[in-house]
């Protein structure tokens, strides 16, 4: 009988501990829902996608209010640093600037369907209107954030070092469709006043945050002009690329160089030109892209 009693004992005992070690298995399961895995779920719930706000202008009287001339030119403004040295760097680009060109054109494979066409254009100014002597003459609102800035020029100064822009623009079709990449950077000295980056239609601009974080839209002549870095990105990237594409248009100096690239049958041809960009500048209607065909 107290043989018994020993084991009943023994067996209580040991129920009770198997009990309390559920109880503390429960006691960190609960804990783990309540502190780990619910809150997991009920954060993607609760999450929500962050949208870009989208900021509407209208840009009306374009012909006057975006144009370079020999006594004015103008820069959109967005309250960086940089906003009349930019101003004048557009001047310097049509009046005071040589460029070198160079483009790539390849087709990757005979039995792909693939082509990828690189361009450069490197544009180089050595003389600016001088930023102490131009004066604000207007300033026209385009949204919450942008304005028109309209720069009378006077004085003009020789630059003991030069501002050099790369304009690097990367075209081609693969079997997912068709893309590009575009990288402007405009500097002196090795220090970058302006860079921006665009893949596709995604628009990064390295020195204003503020403008990475909206999309545009502006209402010009009853239609509607789409931007992801702003309308100075914008303008800036069709300047160049108008002045781009008819270099390349008038370029005559082709080379097969296809064997830079140990015989990878890549079919390329290269085409290059320099001279002075005077003559090259488009005019002020092209700034908005009216004249060419975005791709």
């Amino acid at each position: 009988m107290k043989q018994f009693m020993v084991i009943l004992f023994s067996c209580v005992i040991s129920i009770q501990q198997i009990n309390a070690q559920y109880n503390r298995i429960d006691k960190h399961y609960d804990t783990y829902l309540k502190k780990v895995f619910d809150p997991t779920f009920q954060k993607e719930r609760t999450s929500k996608k962050k949208y870009k706000k989208i900021i509407y202008g209208n840009l009306v009287e374009t012909k006057k209010s975006i144009q370079i001339n020999p006594k004015e030119t103008f820069v959109i403004s967005s309250n960086t640093s940089n906003d009349k040295l930019l101003a004048a760097i557009l001047y310097g680009i049509k009046y005071h600037s040589t460029y070198k060109f160079m483009a790539d054109d390849y087709g990757q494979s005979h039995h792909v369907n693939e082509y990828n066409m690189k361009e450069y254009l490197r544009i180089e100014i050595n003389e600016l209107p001088d930023t102490n002597t131009m004066y604000l003459k207007k300033n026209t609102r385009i949204n919450s954030i942008e304005k028109i800035q309209h720069y009378s020029v006077n004085e003009k100064v020789r630059l003991s070092h030069p501002i050099i822009i790369n304009y690097y623009t990367n075209h081609y079709e693969n079997q997912n469709g068709w893309h590009k990449n575009i990288k402007t950077v405009i500097k002196q000295n090795d220090k970058i006043i302006y860079s921006s980056q665009q893949n596709d239609q995604r628009v990064v601009i390295n020195h204003a945050d503020l403008l990475n974080k909206h999309h545009f839209v502006y209402d010009h002549n009853n239609k509607q002009i789409l931007s992801t870095g702003g309308l100075q990105q914008y303008i800036l990237h069709h300047y160049l690329k108008n002045i781009k594409e008819k270099i390349h248009l008038e370029a005559t100096e082709i080379r097969n160089v296809s064997d830079f690239y140990a015989h990878q049958n890549k079919c390329l041809k290269r085409i290059y030109d320099r001279g002075s960009l005077q003559n090259k500048a488009p005019f002020s209607k092209d700034f908005l892209g009216i004249n060419t065909m975005e791709y």
